[in-house]
């Protein structure tokens, strides 16, 4: 009876040991946890702030309202009177604005 639990708890120890060594060889499964964000995502980040105006380590707030005031500024809609290629031109502008805070807030 006392070899039998002995046995048993070895085995359960073994099994343990061979479960944790199995986890800590395995890779991660994102990449990114091992490492900083890519030169790519920096660059982007980057190119994002600039077309806000802001420079790298804007605080959340500060892109908030670098984004409403552009926003506010490119809408189509307040230029819709002055014809349709600044309309084209507005929208454009307008877009690369929202794809930019888009990218910022990770949405």
């Amino acid at each position: 009876m006392l070899v039998r639990l002995v046995l048993s708890f070895i085995v359960i120890w073994l099994v343990m040991t061979v479960f944790r060594a199995a986890i800590q060889a395995a890779p991660p499964r994102d990449p990114r946890y091992r490492r900083g964000p890519s030169p790519n995502l920096q660059s982007q980040r980057r190119e994002a702030l600039a077309i806000l105006g802001l420079y790298d380590g804007a605080k959340p707030a500060e892109i908030k309202r670098a984004y409403k005031d552009l926003a506010a500024k490119y809408h189509p809609d307040r230029v819709a009177h002055l014809g349709p290629e600044l309309v084209d031109l507005t929208s454009e502008k307008f877009k690369q604005v929202s794809a930019a805070y888009r990218f910022l807030n990770g949405k």
